[in-house]
């Protein structure tokens, strides 16, 4: 299943980023009943490794599942993102995606928190991505 919507002229900035976020956090939510009986390992016991996509800042994000995930062994910043939240809500802890513009281009990150004011953890640094 493909979902897609273009965002490239809709959106301000603010606005497109509150989307990103608002996306991630749903695929999450999405997923996170298949996640609780795929029996994958801890996200930074994994394996995997951060990797920007072929077409990186093209305008089209893929979002996959955790389990997609694992099985290409490596994933963006909204991937593990994805698996990320999943991890945290199967386990009863608070979490929630953040957004922030590096430049022209946006990064996703997660707070330990139900809000947007928690402590930040960026898996994609933690699975190798450079330091934003």
């Amino acid at each position: 299943m493909i979902i897609c919507t273009d965002t490239r002229t809709d959106l301000t900035p603010a606005q497109l980023a509150w989307m990103v976020k608002c996306s991630i956090e749903g695929f999450a939510l999405g997923y996170l009943p298949a996640f609780k009986t795929w029996g994958l390992p801890p996200l930074y016991q994994s394996g995997v490794r951060f990797q920007l996509p072929q077409g990186h800042g093209g305008g089209v994000e893929l979002m996959k599942s955790p389990l997609a995930t694992y099985r290409d062994r490596w994933g963006d910043c909204d991937r593990l993102m994805i698996w990320w939240l999943c991890e945290q809500w199967a386990a009863g802890r608070p979490a929630r995606c953040s957004t922030m513009w590096l430049g022209n281009r946006m990064h996703v990150l997660g707070r330990r928190s139900w809000n947007d004011q928690g402590p930040q953890e960026d898996p994609s640094v933690i699975l190798g991505a450079k330091a934003a």
